[in-house]
């Protein structure tokens, strides 16, 4: 079965204005991809649901697929990855701990593009007893990780002007890692 790419959504969302606009991109460039449905969460929500979200993940994940995931979307990816070896994972203005443990028995090639002007994680990380932290605000810091800065607000790499180059950075990085479509 050939590896699939599966898009994550963050809360208050489907992932219609993020994570899908982009799986379309790179399905329209021959990759497979299987956008996971999850029921659109709160904050508060969010706090709760997050191992049961991940779990979703992982029924349809297999080793080798790859993520690409966006906000509270990269916390439960984060939370997969402990179950799955990805063979990468595109981690979009994650709203986790800068600081968070990667599982580091497992290859997956972790990719984190953030944005010092993207004010809603900032805000976000101030939640009290929230999982949220700073990672798409200034990166994660782990020698496991690339960060990758980007500008402009929490979506704003899903904009048209934008998604198209993402597009292009994930295939070439694919590539380069060695996945066959």
């Amino acid at each position: 079965m050939p590896v699939k790419i599966i898009t994550v959504n963050g809360i208050r969302s489907t992932g219609a204005g993020s994570t899908d606009i982009l799986g379309a991109k790179l399905a329209a460039m021959g990759y497979p991809v299987h956008d996971l449905n999850q029921p659109v969460r709160s904050a508060w929500g969010a706090r709760w649901k997050a191992n049961k979200d991940a779990a979703d993940i992982l029924e349809v994940a297999k080793h080798g697929d790859v993520l690409v995931a966006h906000s509270y979307g990269c916390l439960k990816s984060s939370i997969a990855m402990r179950g799955v070896n990805f063979k990468a994972a595109f981690l979009f203005r994650p709203a986790m701990s800068r600081w968070h443990n990667f599982p580091q028995y497992q290859s997956t090639k972790i990719f984190c593009i953030y944005s010092k002007q993207d004010y809603t994680i900032l805000a976000g990380s101030l939640a009290l007893y929230h999982p949220f932290g700073l990672a798409g605000f200034s990166g994660f810091y782990s020698p496991f990780v690339r960060n990758i800065k980007s500008t402009g607000a929490h979506s704003d790499d899903f904009h048209a002007d934008r998604v198209d180059e993402w597009a292009i950075f994930i295939d070439n990085a694919l590539k380069h890692i060695g996945v066959k479509l």
